[in-house]
């Protein structure tokens, strides 16, 4: 997983600097040269990371909203992910959702926050914007990825490659992401 954030922090870094370069002019219809310069800066800068129990408290700090108490994805939507890049002053890593609100495969961290497991996953929210990467590490035993699919309702063809994919020998633990 840590592996797979270096990669899309290089990507999303690397797009934004083929897009400065080749297509400022462009840009420049969208934003004044001030606002350029600080996404410029913003995608120079180490990224912030944090979990997502303490990104509900420095919402709740901000705006004394009691519904930012319950570590829940319920009340996260796109206007907390802005708020926190504006909150936190840069692009944001969010990590450890509640694990049992992802219907993904992600794999369940081996900490629990407020008595909720967590998954290995990670969200990256650039300044002023929303998630743009979503990303986590992989469940790895077949038990276990068939139990969450059930959860959530997932067809099991759905599944199906990432079933068959246990049963080699050499399988590896792996990550992804969506961008």
């Amino acid at each position: 997983m840590e592996e797979c954030k270096k990669v899309f922090i290089g990507l999303c870094k690397h797009v934004f600097r083929a897009l400065e370069e080749k297509n400022s002019e462009d840009l420049l219809f969208f934003l004044d040269e001030n606002t350029l310069k600080s996404k410029s800066d913003m995608m120079s800068c180490d990224q912030i990371v944090i979990g997502f129990r303490e990104a509900l408290d420095v919402l709740y700090s901000a705006t004394k909203n009691e519904m930012y108490k319950d570590f829940s994805l319920k009340n996260f939507g796109t206007w907390e992910e802005v708020k926190l890049t504006e909150l936190l002053g840069g692009n944001v890593i969010v990590e450890k959702f509640p694990m049992l609100q992802i219907p993904f495969y992600h794999a369940i961290a081996e900490e629990e926050i407020d008595g909720v497991p967590v998954a290995k996953n990670a969200d990256y929210i650039l300044y002023g914007f929303r998630e743009t990467v979503g990303a986590g590490e992989r469940i790895r035993d077949k038990e276990t990825l068939m139990k969450k699919a059930d959860i959530f309702h997932l067809p099991k063809r759905d599944y199906l490659p990432y079933l068959e994919s246990r049963n080699y020998r050499d399988y590896v633990t792996t990550s992804g992401f969506g961008l």
